[in-house]
């Protein structure tokens, strides 16, 4: 049996159910707007407006190629540095707080929404950091991982900020990448202070150096390889014609 269908008196559209009828009739009859504060469109209910919301979460990241952030900053990024960093309000300095009010904004990605309050940039969310100075955030992370923060409130939103950039695999290729470059540069400045050293030598001047000894040496000095021949022959020799350790005693090298 076939079961009724409910038909809706303004656009004859049916349902099966008279309760999806009823709430279909209410975007029909809607007295209030959901409006994005982002955008600014319009919406006739509030979970199409926070689905919609989402799409702005996410940070637009400029690539430099494909899967790999651009380290260079945006025009936007060198103004908001030529002048002095302000942080506006205490919300900020108070993680409970802050986080409380990230959440309101950012939903699933709330760590976005919170509001760097030290260097160049205070007074910058971290998403629009992601958008605008990948290369500070890198250098900024790289430094936190590997020498830490004391500072309790620096450390929690340093920390909120590596979770953050986590999310993104075109931000942490670079970090990696950064990790790897530093090592190269710690390991030649190494060799560097290695070269600095007055008793430093080069193989090139040890083996120089090594020639002119040999050239202003007065004993005779062959250079022959031994041979595998040479050292067949001496092997097969009669143990009777072999010195014993009395006669290697009795032996003396001259020059």
């Amino acid at each position: 049996m076939e079961r009724p269908r409910h038909q809706c008196s303004v656009c004859d559209k049916t349902f099966t159910e008279k309760s999806n009828l009823a709430r279909h009739k209410k975007l029909h009859f809607a007295k209030e707007n959901w409006d994005c504060d982002v955008c600014g469109k319009s919406f006739t209910t509030k979970p199409s407006l926070i689905s919609h919301q989402k799409q702005h979460q996410y940070p637009n990241i400029c690539l430099h190629r494909q899967g790999e952030a651009r380290l260079q900053c945006t025009d936007a990024a060198k103004s908001v540095a030529q002048v002095p960093s302000k942080l506006e309000g205490p919300t900020w300095l108070d993680p409970k707080k802050a986080e409380a009010a990230a959440k309101i904004s950012g939903g699933e990605l709330w760590k976005g929404q919170l509001v760097i309050a030290f260097g160049k940039y205070a007074g910058q969310t971290c998403r629009w950091l992601l958008e605008n100075d990948v290369g500070w955030l890198v250098w900024l992370l790289f430094e936190y991982c590997r020498k830490g923060e004391k500072n309790e409130l620096l450390k929690w939103q340093k920390e909120r900020l590596l979770e953050y950039a986590r999310e993104f695999p075109p931000v942490i290729l670079l970090k990696e990448l950064y990790k790897q470059q530093s090592k190269k540069e710690k390991a030649e400045s190494t060799i560097s202070e290695f070269q600095q050293d007055p008793n430093y030598a080069s193989d090139a001047e040890l083996l120089a150096a090594a020639e002119n000894v040999l050239d202003e040496s007065e004993a005779p000095v062959s250079t022959q390889l031994t041979t595998w021949g040479d050292l067949t022959s001496a092997v097969c020799q009669d143990s009777d014609n072999r010195p014993g350790p009395s006669s290697l005693r009795e032996t003396s090298v001259k020059v």
